[in-house]
């Protein structure tokens, strides 16, 4: 798909400057490019929240398994990590759709968004989105839920900043599959190994 409108040979958008030739024609003040490094930032800190969040929550859920209970501070911290994946989920699904806003008024070139990278990353966040949901009603346990949640909010952060990433669509989402099942296989080790020694 990215092939095809890269064949297409857009002009190169300066969003910066083209921004503010419009403003200047239309006699606007305001600097509409700052709703970009608005979302942008948003985007980024939403996304740092998520990985960091989700690293931590595996963390305490194994300190708890460790020790055979969760107490109440284990209790009390594991609800503020939640609540931060929680907003790190919100800023980086508000960011993604005011780029989505921005995109559709023109401001953005077709190859923005028509990329393996880009398609892949949206897909990610939309699993995201959906195993939150599907672990808060219990959907789906937590040992299956837990290595979705971590890898996909790493394959997220690292789709975002890795721009050259130059792959197929197809090779981001099975290298995507394998992590997820390599991750799903390594935790349950590693909690499996845990109650070995504990009894």
């Amino acid at each position: 798909m990215y092939r095809t409108f890269k064949s297409l040979n857009f002009k190169k958008f300066d969003f910066y400057t083209e921004y503010h030739l419009y403003l200047h024609e239309k006699n606007i003040k305001i600097k509409i490019m700052d709703f970009y490094t608005l979302f942008k930032i948003s985007h980024i800190i939403g996304t740092v929240l998520g990985a960091g969040g989700a690293t931590f929550a595996e963390v305490l859920s194994y300190q708890a398994l460790k020790d055979k209970q969760v107490t109440e501070e284990e209790s009390n911290v594991l609800k503020i990590t939640f609540f931060i994946l929680r907003i790190g989920l919100f800023l980086t699904v508000i960011s993604g759709f005011g780029f989505l806003i921005l995109w559709r008024l023109g401001n953005f070139g077709p190859e923005y968004f028509y990329n393996e990278r880009f398609l892949s990353k949206m897909l990610i966040v939309a699993i995201i989105m959906l195993n939150a949901l599907a672990m808060q009603f219990k959907i789906i346990p937590t040992s299956i839920g837990s290595p979705i949640s971590l890898i996909s909010w790493y394959s997220a952060l690292i789709l975002g900043s890795w721009r050259s990433l130059n792959v197929s669509f197809s090779t981001i989402i099975l290298s995507y599959i394998v992590m997820v099942i390599v991750a799903y296989y390594f935790l349950n080790f590693i909690k499996n190994k845990n109650n070995k020694i504990s009894t």
